[in-house]
């Protein structure tokens, strides 16, 4: 491939890079918590703010921590747009959890070599349940390596109200923070905004239950977003679909013993296909 060829590629590949952020509602190089880590969720077009079970609470609001009656190992992989890759471990006990995601480009061909971008972050989070319900507390800890290093960190404060059938949550996104440092001197700092969701489940037989989830980001800010999904259960088969605010989810999940398979996907025209996949272990 020609030098020239190689910036072009490169510059395309940049953009695509760019353009992912923003159809994911991204406002902020640090919004790489607002990617999602749970398929299941983003099968429900990432309206998870209240339902947010099953260990994913870190991730979508650690007041779900509370919740929580299991020990859970899940991973989480995604392939978006036909040039990103990014991926999470998360390890939740009853009322704690932690988890690591990363998110890379890979490298992009330019002039004269290469660049990528590669991202990092930790969070924890923990949550307290009094009577019907939780608080909770999240951590996070953001780095960038490629092609530049910064870092800096934030707290989310949460909370969760649970019926037998309506659970309502709230996160106070990045209330307390240190701005992100870049090594060149750069500091960006982050946004403050609200996550408010509900959710409902309905069992109509001991086999089939359905959910409903809707939740909005940036809550009072210029531009909120909606999200939205509904989810089918039948036995141990689950079918899902949503709106995550830039285009239609779809979703799939089968749960046999301690074990559940999930698979999202969401089309966003030129930008090409997102699929994600999560495997959870629950003990």
């Amino acid at each position: 491939m020609n030098s020239g060829l190689r910036t072009l590629v490169g510059l395309l590949l940049m953009l695509i890079v760019c353009a992912s952020w923003a159809a994911s509602g991204m406002d902020h190089v640090a919004s790489l918590f607002a990617l999602g880590s749970s398929a299941r969720a983003l099968g429900l077009g990432d309206a998870f703010c209240a339902q947010a079970d099953l260990g994913t609470g870190v991730w979508y609001n650690p007041a779900g921590l509370a919740w929580d009656e299991h020990i859970t190992l899940a991973s989480f992989l995604a392939r978006d747009f036909g040039a990103i890759s990014y991926g999470s471990v998360t390890f939740a006990l009853p009322y704690i959890a932690v988890g690591v995601t990363q998110l890379d480009s890979g490298d992009i061909p330019l002039r004269n070599g290469t660049l990528r971008y590669t991202s990092r972050a930790l969070v924890g989070g923990a949550g307290l349940r009094l009577g019907p319900v939780s608080l909770g507390i999240r951590g996070k800890l953001y780095a960038l390596s490629a092609p530049d290093s910064a870092n800096g960190w934030a707290v989310d404060p949460a909370l969760l109200l649970v019926t037998d059938i309506v659970r309502i949550g709230m996160v106070w996104e990045n209330a307390w923070s240190e701005p992100i440092r870049y090594s060149d001197g750069h500091v960006e700092a982050w946004v403050p905004s609200l996550t408010a969701g509900a959710s409902a489940s309905l069992g109509l037989t001991s086999d089939v239950r359905w959910v409903v989830a809707l939740a909005g980001r940036h809550v009072f800010a210029v531009s909120p977003t909606l999200h939205a999904g509904v989810e089918l259960w039948i036995g141990p088969l689950a079918v899902r679909a949503g709106y995550d605010g830039d285009s239609v989810t779809f979703g799939l999940g089968v749960e046999f013993s301690s074990y559940a398979l999930d698979w999202a996907y969401a089309e966003h025209g030129d930008l090409g296909d997102a699929h994600r996949v999560s495997l959870t272990f629950r003990f």
